[in-house]
């Protein structure tokens, strides 16, 4: 298991420091199995990834993986 943190500025009121993970076990990314799972959204910041892929592409894969979740009416 691999954990890669960063940190984001979450814009807003709140001047705290917002810190998320990237989390990959056994060479998959965790967030495109819940999201293909149907038990997660494809929502939040957005960051390039520790292996150079850009945030835009990442999120574009996410919301793919989701809507197909949604189409085959997986998960909650």
């Amino acid at each position: 298991m691999v954990i890669t943190t960063r940190w984001q500025n979450a814009m807003g009121p709140s001047r705290l420091p917002r810190y998320y993970a990237l989390i990959e076990t056994s060479g998959n990314d965790l967030a495109e199995m819940l999201v293909r799972l149907g038990r997660a959204r494809a929502k939040g910041t957005v960051a390039i990834l520790p292996d150079g892929t850009r945030a835009k592409d990442h999120m574009e894969k996410l919301k793919q993986i989701e809507a197909d979740a949604r189409t085959k009416r997986v998960g909650m």
